[in-house]
C-alpha cells in the first residue's frame, strides 16, 4: 500500500459527519412509530424495514440513500459553486461513520432490549413469572414509570430509567468496539494481502466516483452527467419503485387507495416479490424446499458478487433443500408433512429432522470460515500485539497504531465480560458469550467479505443450546438475563449491526476512494459513540413524549413479545431449563462434520481457480431460511455475468452492466427511503 496514494479529510467533514450521523440516527430511531396514527406501530405500514433495514444485503437503505442523494444532489450544484462538492474520500468518511452509526443501534436492538420489560408486565403469562426477575440494570422496577410507557403523552421519567440507560449504552459501547477492533486488528492481512472484496461496496464506490470524477479536462462536467448506462437503470429502478413514494402521497391529497396506484409489484402490482410453491407442488417431491423470489434489488446486488459465490449459493440450496431433503424423507429417515410450506419445511430440516441438519453444517462451515484465516495470519496477529506493547515493527502514519487499537480492545473485551455478570449472568456463561461472540464475528466478517450477506440467526439456534448447557439448571434472574443478553448479542438485536464486517465493509469503501484508514477508523467509532448514546433515550422520549405505543395490540414492537425473548425468559422462570433441545438433536456432530466441510471447501477454493465450490456459498444457501428467498436471484445474477462475461467480456461488464445496476440500485434505495420517511411524517398529519 503505497501511503503517497492515501490523503486525510478536513474539519469540514468531521462537522458534517457528525450532523449527518445524528440526523439519520434521529429520524431512525424516532421513525420506528410510523404507522396508521402518530406513533401506532401498525405492522410494515411504515415500510420499517425500509427505513432502516436493507433491500437485499447488509448494506442499510438509510446509508445509500442520504449519500446517492448528497452525491447527486453536489454534484448538480457543483456546476454552478464548485466549492461545495466533496471529494470521494469526505463521501468515504461519511460511509464510515452512517454505516456503523445506522446498524449498531437498529430497531430490533431497541425494542428486544425492552420487549422482556413491557411483556414481563401487561402480557400473559409473563407477568406472573419475569417481572420480579428482571434485573432492574435492565428496566426500571416501577409499575407507574410503565403507566406512561403505554399511554405516553407524559415526561419521561429520566430518573426511574437512569441505571437501564446507563447499563445499555455501556453494553452497546462494549459489543461495538469490540467487535469493532477485531475488524481493525484484521484490516491489514484480510484487506491488503488477500484483498477480500467486499464486493457489494461497488454500489458506493461506482456512484461517489460517478459523482466526483471530471470528464476529460472539464472539472465542472462529472461523469455522472455522461453515464448513460447509470440513468438507463436509474430509470428502470423509478418505473419498478415509484409507487413505494408515489402511491402513499397521492392517497394522503386524494384518498385514492394505494392499490389505485400503478405498481410492478406486490401488494398493489400483479407480480409477487416471492412464490411459495412447496404446500402446491411439494406432493410430487416430499421433502424439497420449493419456492422462487423475483426480488429485483436482491438480485441486482448480487450481480455484484463473484461469480463462484453465486453458483455455489443456488447450488447447494438446490442440492440439500431439494435433492437430499428428498432423499432423506424417501428412505424414511425424517418426517414429511403435506401442510408444511417452504420456510417450514426449510427450518424443520435444517434444525429438528433427519441425520444431515444442514443448518448446523452450516455453523460449522462458519467456523471454519472464520478460524482458517485466523491460523493463516497467526504470525502477523501476534507481531500486531507485540508491536501495541514496544515490539519492533514499523507502524505506518496512515493508520491507527497499535498503541491505541490493542488497549482498546483489551478492555471492550473486559467489559464484554463484566456487564453480563453485573446483571447475575455466571462468569463462565459470560465468558462463553464473549468467546462465541468473537468466534461468530469472524465467521460474518468473512462470509460479508466474499457475499456481502451474513445471515446472523444461523448462529443464535446452536449458541443457545450451549448457554442452555453451560447454565445447567441454573434458573432465575442469572437464567433471564442470559436469555436477554442472547437475544441481543446472537439472535435478534445486535449481531445484524455487527460493526466488525461492516468496518470492513468501509474500509473496502476507504481503500477504493483513497481515504487514510485511520480516517476510516475515526468514522467509525463516531457513528459508533453517537448512536449508542442517542437511540436509547430517543427512543424513550419517542414512547413517552410522543406515545409511540398508542396502538399496543397491533403493533410491530408488542407483537413480538409473545415470540422472541419473553418465551424464552418464562420458560426459564417456569422450568428452570432455559432452551431445551427437541428429543434427538444433537447437533454437536453435524457442527465439527461443517467445520471439517468447511475446511476442505476452503482448501480447495483457495488451492485451484477451477474449483467452483465456495464455502460462503454453502453457509448462504443452507444456513437458514432467508435462502429461500435468494437463492433464485443469485441464480438469476450468476446465470447473467456469466453470460455477459463470456460474451461481451469484462470491458463490457464493467463499463454498462455495473454502472447499470448501480443506477437500478440507487433508485430503488431512494424512493423506499424517502417513501417510508414520508410515511413517517404524514402519520403525523392525519388528514380527515
Amino acid at each position: 500500500m503505497a501511503e503517497k496514494e492515501f490523503l486525510g479529510i478536513g474539519l469540514r467533514t468531521y462537522i458534517i459527519g457528525i450532523l449527518l450521523t445524528l440526523f439519520v440516527c434521529s429520524v431512525l430511531t424516532l421513525g420506528l412509530g410510523q404507522g396508521s396514527a402518530p406513533g401506532s406501530f401498525s405492522v410494515f405500514n411504515g415500510q420499517s424495514y425500509s427505513l432502516m433495514g436493507s433491500l437485499t444485503s447488509m448494506i442499510p437503505v438509510a446509508l445509500v440513500a442520504p449519500i446517492a442523494m448528497l452525491a447527486i444532489f453536489l454534484a448538480f450544484i457543483g456546476r454552478y459553486a464548485p466549492k461545495l462538492r466533496l471529494n470521494a474520500r469526505e463521501y468515504s468518511f461519511l460511509i464510515a461513520s452512517l454505516l456503523i452509526g445506522i446498524e449498531i443501534n437498529n430497531y430490533e436492538a431497541m425494542y428486544g432490549w425492552i420487549a422482556p420489560y413491557v411483556g414481563g408486565l401487561v402480557i400473559e403469562p409473563y407477568k406472573k413469572d419475569l417481572f420480579y426477575l428482571i434485573s432492574p440494570l435492565m428496566a426500571p422496577k416501577d409499575l407507574k414509570v410503565l403507566d406512561g410507557f403505554l399511554s405516553g403523552g407524559v415526561p419521561v421519567p429520566w430518573d426511574a430509567w437512569a441505571a437501564p440507560l446507563a447499563f445499555s449504552i455501556a453494553y452497546l459501547l462494549a459489543f461495538g468496539f469490540f467487535t469493532l477492533l477485531i475488524g481493525e486488528i484484521l484490516r491489514k492481512p484480510y484487506l491488503e494481502t488477500e484483498m477480500l472484496p467486499y464486493p457489494s461496496s461497488q454500489l458506493l464506490t461506482v456512484t461517489v466516483k460517478l459523482c466526483t470524477e471530471p470528464v476529460g479536462e472539464k472539472p465542472t462536467v462529472l461523469r455522472i452527467f455522461k453515464e448513460k448506462a447509470f440513468w438507463i437503470g436509474a430509470l428502470i429502478g423509478f418505473a419498478f419503485y415509484q409507487g413505494s413514494l408515489l402511491a402513499g402521497w397521492v392517497s394522503y391529497f386524494t384518498g385514492m387507495s394505494p392499490s389505485a396506484w400503478p405498481s410492478l409489484f406486490a401488494p398493489y402490482g400483479p407480480i409477487r416479490w416471492w412464490e411459495e410453491l412447496t404446500v402446491a407442488y411439494g406432493k410430487y417431491l416430499p421433502g424439497a424446499v420449493l419456492s422462487i423470489s423475483f426480488w429485483p434489488p436482491m438480485w441486482a446486488v448480487a450481480y455484484y458478487l463473484p461469480v463462484d459465490i453465486l453458483f455455489s449459493t443456488w447450488f447447494f440450496f438446490i442440492l440439500f433443500n431439494v435433492v437430499i431433503n428428498a432423499a432423506v424423507v424417501a428412505m424414511g429417515l425424517a418426517p414429511y408433512d403435506p401442510s408444511w410450506d417452504a420456510l417450514t419445511a426449510h427450518g424443520n430440516y435444517c434444525w429438528t429432522y433427519g441425520p444431515v441438519k444442514q443448518g448446523y453444517l452450516g455453523v460449522g462451515v462458519l467456523i471454519a470460515l472464520g478460524i482458517w484465516p485466523l491460523l493463516t495470519h497467526r504470525r502477523f496477529i501476534a507481531r500486531y500485539f507485540r508491536q501495541a506493547f514496544g515490539g519492533a515493527g514499523a507502524v505506518s502514519e496512515i493508520e491507527a497504531h497499535p498503541k491505541i487499537i490493542v488497549p482498546l480492545f483489551i478492555a471492550s473485551a473486559i467489559a464484554m465480560l463484566a456487564l453480563p455478570m453485573v446483571v447475575s449472568v455466571p462468569f463462565h456463561v459470560s465468558l462463553l458469550m464473549l468467546i462465541f461472540l468473537a468466534i461468530w464475528t469472524l465467521g460474518w466478517i468473512r462470509l460479508v467479505g466474499y457475499a456481502s450477506y451474513a445471515i446472523p440467526r444461523i448462529c443464535g439456534q446452536y449458541t443457545k443450546f450451549l448457554l442452555s448447557d453451560a447454565l445447567g439448571g441454573i434458573g432465575g434472574t442469572p437464567a433471564v438475563s442470559t436469555a436477554i443478553l442472547f437475544d441481543q448479542t446472537f439472535s435478534h438485536g445486535l449481531p445484524w449491526g455487527n460493526p466488525g464486517p461492516l468496518y470492513q465493509f468501509a474500509c473496502r469503501v476507504g481503500y477504493d476512494l483513497r481515504l487514510k484508514p485511520k480516517d476510516v477508523f475515526v468514522g467509525a467509532c463516531i457513528g459508533l459513540v453517537i448512536s449508542s448514546l442517542i437511540g436509547f433515550p430517543l427512543f424513550l422520549t419517542a414512547v413517552y413524549s410522543f406515545g409511540m405505543n398508542v396502538n399496543v395490540a397491533a403493533g410491530w414492537l408488542f407483537r413480538l413479545y409473545g415470540s422472541w425473548t419473553p418465551s424464552s425468559a418464562v420458560q426459564i422462570a417456569v422450568t428452570d431449563k432455559a432452551w431445551p433441545r427437541p428429543a434427538g438433536v444433537y447437533p454437536d456432530v453435524n457442527v465439527i462434520a461443517g467445520i471439517i466441510l468447511g475446511a476442505i471447501l476452503l482448501f480447495l477454493s483457495g488451492r485451484y481457480a477451477w474449483w467452483p465450490l465456495h464455502p460462503a456459498g454453502f453457509v448462504l444457501g443452507v444456513g437458514y431460511w432467508d435462502a429461500c428467498f435468494f437463492w433464485f436471484p443469485f441464480f438469476l445474477a450468476w446465470l447473467a455475468k456469466f453470460l455477459i462475461i463470456r460474451v461481451g467480456g469484462v470491458r463490457i461488464h464493467e463499463k454498462y452492466a455495473v454502472p447499470f445496476i448501480t443506477g437500478f440500485l440507487v433508485m430503488a434505495y431512494i424512493l423506499s427511503w424517502l417513501g417510508a420517511a414520508s410515511s413517517w411524517l404524514r402519520s403525523f398529519f392525519p388528514r380527515a
